[in-house]
């Protein structure tokens, strides 16, 4: 309808991006596995037994362990 056009006009827009960020900033660790781990407490937790557990069970893909 004519309106973006309009408001992209009035857009500020920075004439120059920012510095690059130092390679220090982050640390990744070499071995990916090692960071990628994840622990859903729920799971084996005193509310293992409730409804929404059993959704996280699925989005995690652990429905097998019901």
């Amino acid at each position: 309808n004519g309106e973006l056009f309009e408001r992209l006009q009035n857009c500020h827009v920075p004439s120059s991006f920012p510095a690059a960020v130092s390679s220090n900033a982050i640390s990744l660790p070499e071995v990916p596995g090692d960071w990628m781990q994840a622990h859903l407490p729920a799971i084996i937790g005193p509310y293992s037994s409730r409804p929404w557990v059993g959704v996280l069970r699925d989005i995690a893909g652990l429905g097998a362990l019901a």
